[in-house]
């Protein structure tokens, strides 16, 4: 029997076009000879992965997908991208070498449409004309999508295509593009309602069982605040994106559905895989809430972040930490293992139930929270919190609140043994552009000294 090494370079180049890219430069060192051999494809390697691996510079992501936005002549003005840069380029890259697909596993989307508009508007205020394609990059698109669209539905894809409608693009793209594990949509409503759409319609007219987003893993929303528009039902559209099977973190920004209807139906309970989940200055009732995580298996991260102090729409729409942990207990009592609370507003009562959470490890609170009408109390924080917990931070505080820091030290140094004997680290965050008192920093190495004998670390930091 032959063995690999023994095998012609033409087919060991062969093989090498299947490894995945990540597995591409351990395989180059098996041998000189495969080195030699895999110089072409470890060049193209290289070059792909500087272009779209990088996913913490938006401007080095792993396709920014943006809509432009100006005025001409009193007119506004709408064009997806400039040229080179629209999601019809990519997928012709994708298209021309398939191996593309297989570096891109993040896509961000920013103020993206569906239909081109030309840069010249018509003076009827007419909807505009697209920027046509070439001949050549419409067969292109038509044999592909000859792939995965079945007979019935072909016509009415193509149709869309030749009109400017750029649907057939994106939905091509997520069913070529088999590794997208993050997708991120910022300021615009309207492109995180189009997602529901582009997916229903690969469900429906695509042939049985055409990959979609199977290993996609994390969605995170950020709506623009003045561009909020509770008619899109973003409640329903996160029950529905919650039923994306490798779905594992869900994070959402000014998500606003408070007062307004919503159907959770496709979302069955205890049916979703999100494990985690955050939601930053959303506007949602905590009944809403209940009814989402009631479709969830097993919630183990949740984060709320309210930094913005009420302006006006009400109590009843800003959610109260103490009535979050209420509703958490009720549905992730016995799985959430990590708990973030922050919010700049007054709370309407004390978190009363946080050894509910019986596995809980990791905890992360604003100081405010401990607000008791004209002063803090927190003699009875440290007999609050959990036995399982293991990290403990603090953050939000105030030069104000710095004379009290001490003091629930010394609770937490004298409940380690018995009450905490599994916490290891806590950190107390004042605000940013507010520094530790002199008198205090003088007396920070006795607390932690005082903290290292009793068996956890005591760190004081800036928010970043």
């Amino acid at each position: 029997m032959a063995r690999f090494p023994d095998l012609p370079n033409e087919l060991v180049r062969e093989v090498m076009t299947y490894v995945m890219p990540e597995d591409i430069e351990n395989f180059s060192l098996i041998s000189k000879r495969f080195y030699a051999v895999a110089l072409p494809l470890l060049k193209e390697h290289r070059e792909l992965r500087v272009r779209y691996s990088d996913f913490d510079d938006i401007g080095k992501a792993a396709f920014f997908g943006c809509r432009f936005e100006f005025d001409y002549l009193d007119y506004l003005i709408r064009t997806n991208c400039t040229l080179g840069d629209s999601f019809s380029n990519l997928l012709i890259d994708v298209l021309a070498n398939r191996r593309m697909a297989l570096y891109i596993k993040e896509l961000r989307l920013d103020g993206w449409f569906l239909e081109w508009e030309s840069m010249i508007p018509d003076p009827s205020r007419e909807r505009h004309e697209h920027r046509p394609y070439t001949q050549e990059q419409f067969v292109l698109f038509k044999q592909a999508l000859s792939r995965y669209v079945l007979p019935g539905k072909l016509e009415t894809w193509i149709e869309e295509l030749e009109s400017g409608h750029e649907g057939p693009i994106i939905r091509l793209l997520l069913i070529l593009l088999p590794r997208i594990k993050s997708i991120k949509f910022q300021w615009w409503s309207e492109v995180v309602h189009q997602l529901r759409e582009v997916i229903e319609r690969i469900r429906t007219d695509c042939i049985e069982d055409t990959p979609i987003l199977s290993c996609l893993e994390q969605i995170n929303i950020q709506f623009e605040e003045y561009f909020i528009n509770p008619e899109l039902r973003p409640l329903d559209l996160l029950a529905f994106l919650a039923t994306i099977p490798s779905l594992k973190s869900l994070y959402g920004v000014y998500i606003t559905a408070y007062g307004h209807s919503h159907d959770f139906s496709c979302l069955l309970p205890h049916s979703s895989n999100i494990t985690d989940l955050g939601f930053k200055w959303c506007y949602i009732s905590l009944e809403q809430l209940g009814e989402f995580l009631h479709g969830l298996k097993a919630l183990q991260t949740f984060s709320y972040s309210h930094d913005k102090h009420d302006e006006g729409r009400g109590d009843e729409v800003w959610w109260d930490p103490a009535g979050i942990c209420k509703v958490l207990s009720a549905h992730a009592q016995r799985s959430l293992n990590v708990l973030g609370l922050r919010s700049v507003n007054e709370p309407k009562g004390p978190i009363e139930n946080l050894q509910d959470f019986k596995v809980l490890k990791e905890l992360t609170l604003s100081f405010s929270l401990f607000w008791r009408g004209t002063g803090y109390s927190m003699e009875t924080f440290a007999c609050a919190l959990p036995e399982s917990i293991q990290k403990l931070s603090i953050h939000d505080i105030e030069v104000e609140h710095v004379s009290q820091i001490e003091s629930t030290i010394q609770e937490l140094v004298l409940f380690r043994p018995d009450r905490l004997p599994n916490l290891e680290k806590v950190c107390y965050c004042v605000s940013r552009d507010v520094h530790w008192p002199h008198w205090f920093s003088q007396n920070t190495d006795k607390l932690r000294k005082s903290c290292e004998d009793a068996g956890f670390e005591l760190r004081f930091r800036n928010e970043e």
